[in-house]
């Protein structure tokens, strides 16, 4: 077990560094007209807002990637003209390591965040109390604790 914290340790610079470039590669490259956001109601809302104010916006790119291979992303940000002529997307000054560290940065947009700690406490509870009360009906012949002392 120790090892395995250890392993992380290690790794999490790596990862927060490729997070980090991916994240500037997209600054770079495509925040001019798109946004990356997990796909939700108001990711949504807001990718709708940007494409009406600005004709030629393109799309949340958190919902491409939920909805695309990686190789169709890649062979998007390799050559956007390749796909599309009509683009306006210039991805030429990107070097191949930029490439792939931004398709990385994109696929965590891809996934919703986890709900906040209280909602997920709250979910586990709800989920507990289900069991219990499933597992009382199951058991018709047991009283309920509080009815005992009522007899």
């Amino acid at each position: 077990m120790k090892r395995l914290h250890l392993l992380f340790l290690l790794l999490a610079p790596g990862i927060a560094s490729a997070q980090a470039s991916g994240e500037t590669a997209f600054k770079r490259a495509c925040v001019r007209c798109h946004v990356a956001q997990a796909p939700s109601v108001q990711a949504k809302k807001q990718s709708r807002g940007l494409t009406r104010s600005y004709p030629g916006a393109g799309p949340n790119l958190g919902e491409v990637m939920s909805r695309r291979s990686v190789d169709q992303v890649r062979t998007w940000i390799d050559n956007p003209t390749k796909v599309n002529r009509k683009t306006g997307c210039d991805t030429r000054r990107l070097a191949d390591s930029e490439k792939n560290a931004l398709i990385q940065f994109l696929a965590t947009r891809a996934q919703p965040p986890p709900p906040p700690r209280d909602e997920m406490l709250e979910q586990e509870k709800r989920k507990g109390l289900a069991r219990q009360s499933e597992q009382r009906q199951s058991q018709p012949g047991q009283q309920n604790p509080q009815q005992k002392g009522s007899k």
